[in-house]
């Protein structure tokens, strides 16, 4: 069943009641010859639909042209709102997960062990919670930008102290 709240270009649909969050960034990629090509989603709508959502599913791949994103903020987003998510281990996406303590890797272009992972989060909602809990603390620690210019504040004083 398609969540209309949260429809678009990407997958959503329901299980048991429970919405299950599809993302996908291809339909993002742009470029100056694209007739139809999707526009990005606000941060509202992105917030609604993950309020909503039971899990994020973003299994993402490189492409035939080795296009890839190198850090997918959509997996930071939802580990900042406890959502537990599946991905795969492409770019920094492990770092992101906690190398599997804070989300669910899967291998890239494994649809059998994705569909696994989706059900087992969906049977074990504790282990989901605990998983979305340690996403949000992982964000919080290395993903706030507070933080992040702060530390770098801290390396560019060090380097010219150094000269």
């Amino acid at each position: 069943m398609v969540n209309d709240a949260c429809s678009g270009n990407n997958s959503h649909f329901t299980v048991d009641g429970r919405v299950v969050m599809m993302f996908s960034a291809l339909p993002f990629i742009t470029t100056s010859s694209a007739k139809n090509s999707a526009a990005p989603w606000s941060q509202t709508a992105v917030r609604a639909c993950m309020a909503r959502a039971t899990l994020m599913c973003m299994p993402c791949i490189v492409g035939d042209d080795g296009n890839r994103d190198a850090l997918p903020t959509t997996l930071i987003e939802a580990g900042a709102m406890e959502l537990p998510s599946i991905s795969t281990p492409v770019t920094g996406i492990p770092e992101i997960l906690g190398h599997g303590s804070a989300g669910v890797l899967v291998p890239e272009n494994d649809v059998p062990a994705t569909a696994r992972a989706i059900a087992s989060l969906l049977d074990d909602p504790a282990r989901a919670r605990a998983l979305g809990r340690a996403a949000r603390t992982r964000c919080e620690e290395l993903f706030d930008g507070r933080k992040s210019a702060a530390t770098l504040r801290e390396w560019f004083a060090e380097s010219m102290q150094r000269g």
